[in-house]
């Protein structure tokens, strides 16, 4: 225990400073807010995107909002090419040391320039979480953790015709040098594991870390289902994996594999028997493996996570909430009308777009996560997770978005508890005859669903209602131009065909951010089940 108590214990200490005034800001958000916008347009005056937008001559967030447009990523990539050719002093002041590749939802690859300001926004983010994590549950200091580590699959740290490296090299990183060292002390998984040649060498080489490890206090991955997932690995091939962790040659070993052979792979209770947290995303398209997550560890609480990418550091678990990170960077909120309002100009249960500026060189960066505001913690504002603004379907005008179908989906759970895993995609014109559907036209919705007690024709004219409070999605209804949803039942692994498909197009397998609605057109082809015949 002492292995593990030391340096979780200095972890929390370095971090503590950063937690307080972290906790200082929550009641001041405007003046948090201003003093890092001013910090960040002062330092990067002189690069040539500061002096194009004339940063010397911004002294507020009014003018700021006047020189500076919003921009998405594609705006970017004039400044990230000159970077990648090795010209200093173009976005930020500070080097960029490397570039950090992350998936578009729309596919394709963004490269995300991190420097070491960067790193310490990260730090301030990340500090207050761990802090009030260990104070609110001291146990969790007594074992290692997981910490989601996944294959950096299609990810490319050559050279790449780049003068800056791409690519990251470990995601204790993120917790900076002194506390990056602390926690890989206290890794359940090490982060060796991301180098592995494919996900699915990666996941056994998890698997078999995490059986080794009878003192696990914590797991924190990102999408529950990815937890599953491992479960499922550790069920299916259960006796290989119990002989690999008696093959570390030490007694020790043999006596975990004799311990695990008498426990089974049914209860992770038996397996761990000192978990005490279980630390994942909850919102959005991520609920609906929440029950299955609760089912399988009953009695171990879940911890909602914050809103994490590699762009920006959005909110973070604290007090039981999930306050914007208002010490990370500067946070603008885009409302359904296009207007920009700042943190302290929130409204309560209003759903905004997320705009961060941030120490990385990116400036007014439309991240189009969208966000509910759903409380204050001082003042400061608590946000859920609901959906992607950038990913909408478009068939005949309807314009469905990711957030709005999330909350169809979240209205069909609350209806069915038993709904383990459920997608909408469009369908029709590539070869797909669904069953069902009528209405004369070739496209339409189809619902992908895991659910044992899902009724067709109910549920497809359930579903059909539930999609026309979109007046757009009603219309084309109505004139002819789509037909009524289908619904493909899912037999078994939904959740583990959706993460492994999305993760070949190059995406890290355990931070994949939920989703209700996604474009692809042949899922009938990757999930194994049927289609309703009246669906």
């Amino acid at each position: 225990m002492i292995r593990y108590l030391l340096p979780n214990s200095l972890w929390e200490l370095s971090a503590t400073p950063r937690a307080r005034r972290f906790h200082k800001a929550l009641l001041q958000p405007k003046e948090a807010q201003e003093a890092l916008l001013h910090r960040i347009l002062r330092r990067n005056q002189g690069t040539e995107f500061g002096r194009e937008h004339g940063f010397v001559r911004i002294g507020s967030p009014e003018a700021y909002r006047d020189r500076v447009p919003i921009r998405e990523y594609e705006a970017f990539l004039p400044w990230i090419g000159r970077i990648r050719k090795g010209r200093p002093e173009v976005l930020t002041a500070d080097p960029v040391l490397r570039f950090v590749p992350t998936g578009g939802s729309a596919g394709g690859r963004k490269l995300i320039p991190w420097t070491a300001s960067l790193g310490r926004d990260f730090h301030r983010a990340l500090a207050p979480w761990i802090v009030d994590l260990f104070r609110s549950r001291p146990e969790l200091k007594g074992g290692p953790a997981y910490w989601s580590v996944s294959p950096a699959v299609g990810e490319t740290t050559e050279d790449e015709a780049s003068a800056v490296p791409i690519g990251f090299d470990g995601d204790s990183r993120y917790a900076g040098r002194l506390a990056g060292a602390l926690v890989r002390q206290v890794l359940a998984v090490p982060e060796s594991v991301a180098g592995a040649p494919d996900a699915e060498t990666a996941l056994r080489l998890t698997v078999v870390s995490l059986l080794r490890c009878r003192e696990l206090r914590l797991i924190s991955v990102w999408h529950p289902s990815f937890l599953l997932l491992l479960l499922e690995r550790m069920e299916a091939e259960w006796d290989h994996l119990v002989e690999a962790v008696g093959e570390r040659g030490s007694s020790r070993g043999r006596e975990r594999a004799r311990e695990l052979g008498r426990a089974g792979p049914e209860d992770p209770g038996r397996i761990w028997p000192h978990l005490g947290l279980l630390s994942c995303w909850t919102d959005a398209g991520a609920a609906s493996a929440l029950p299955a997550l609760r089912a399988r560890f009953p009695g171990i609480p879940i911890q909602g996570k914050g809103l994490l990418a590699t762009e920006a550091f959005s909110s973070l678990p604290y007090r039981g909430r999930r306050p914007l990170a208002i010490r990370s960077h500067v946070f603008e909120f885009l409302d359904l009308q296009g207007q920009a309002h700042l943190a302290h100009q929130v409204r309560e249960e209003e759903t905004y777009t997320l705009v961060v500026t941030t120490s990385g060189g990116l400036y007014r960066y439309l991240t189009h996560d969208q966000v509910q505001v759903t409380g204050k913690l001082g003042d400061t504002p608590t946000l859920r997770f609901v959906g992607r603004g950038d990913r909408t379907a478009d068939l005949r005008g309807e314009k469905l978005t990711d957030a709005f179908v999330e909350e169809v989906l979240r209205q069909l759970r609350a209806e069915d508890p038993e709904v383990r895993f459920a997608l909408l995609a469009p369908s029709g014109g590539e070869g797909e005859e669904p069953k069902g559907g009528g209405g004369g036209a070739s496209t339409g919705y189809t619902l992908f669903l895991e659910a044992p007690s899902a009724m067709g024709p109910a549920l497809s004219r359930r579903l059909d209602a539930l999609l026309s409070h979109n007046p757009q999605y009603r219309y084309a209804r109505a004139m002819g131009q789509l037909r009524a949803p289908a619904v493909f039942l899912i037999q078994e692994g939904g959740a583990r065909t959706y993460l492994t498909a999305v993760a070949e197009t190059g995406r890290r397998l355990g931070g994949i951010k939920p989703a209700a609605l996604d474009l692809r057109r042949d899922w009938h082809r990757r999930f194994q089940g049927r289609f309703l015949e009246d669906g």
